[in-house]
Formats: C-alpha cells, structure tokens, sequence
C-alpha cells in the first residue's frame, strides 16, 4: 500500500486547490462570454432582420465559394495526374 506523508499531501493541496479554482473562474467566464454573445446576436436578430438576412447571405455565398474552390482543386489534381502520365 502506497502512504502519502502528511507534508507531501499537504503540498499538494495547497497547489491543486488554487489551480483548480483558476480553472473554474477561467470556465465560468468563457461560459458568460459565450452567453451574452448568444442573447445579443439574438436580440439583434429580433430587431434587424435585414442583418439576419445579410448574414445568412453571405454564408450561403461562402459555401458557394467553398464548393467552387474544392471543385478547382479537384480538376487540378485531375489534371496534373494526367500530364504525368
């Protein structure tokens, strides 16, 4: 059976406690961050719907962007693999 001395418990419960602590606060912050970003891209939403549809425009433009650039790089690869043959 493994004994842990009192000091070497001790020493690692004074260094755990505090870290573990930090980590919390760190975690507790990110979630509200995460929170009022939610409610005020919400809110905005709410009220500006032309935003709402600019945005949704622009997504549906960048994945059009995305699928033209996956297509390019395909025929490339396509083609390189023809004049090397």
């Amino acid at each position: 059976m493994i004994t842990i001395s009192e000091e070497l418990y001790q020493a690692l419960f004074e260094f755990f406690v505090p870290v573990i602590v930090v980590i919390l606060i760190i975690v507790l912050i990110v979630r509200l961050k995460l929170y009022i970003r939610r409610i005020v891209k919400n809110e905005i939403y709410d009220h500006f719907p032309t935003i709402k549809n600019k945005i949704e425009e622009f997504d549906r433009r960048m994945q059009y962007i995305k699928l033209l650039s996956d297509d390019l790089e395909r025929r490339m690869r396509e083609i390189e693999r023809r004049l090397k043959k």
